[in-house]
């Protein structure tokens, strides 16, 4: 489900059915991957898990790079390229 706003894209990601989780995609960081991801939506994919603090689920969104960043904090959601992947990190 998508809830926007102006400056945002608040996503409900539910977990197994049973959890719900908001997630809030900024567009100014990534304006085309998040009207990308925004359109994709409902997914349903299986969640990886990489290393201790990064779940991951890839998709088939074809983005492109745009503005990288390579350092993230608990709570931060990405999206890596190469693999269509989105990221959580907690």
């Amino acid at each position: 489900m998508v809830l926007n706003s102006v400056s945002a894209v608040n996503l409900i990601l539910k977990i197994n059915g049973d959890s719900k989780l908001i997630c809030q995609l900024k567009r100014h960081l990534s304006p085309k991957t998040v009207g990308l991801i925004s359109r994709a939506v409902p997914m349903q994919c299986n969640a990886h898990r990489m290393g201790n603090s990064v779940i991951y689920i890839q998709t088939t969104i074809d983005s492109g790079i745009e503005r990288t960043r390579t350092e993230f904090k608990k709570g931060d959601i990405a999206f890596m390229p190469y693999e269509g992947s989105i990221c959580f990190f907690f």
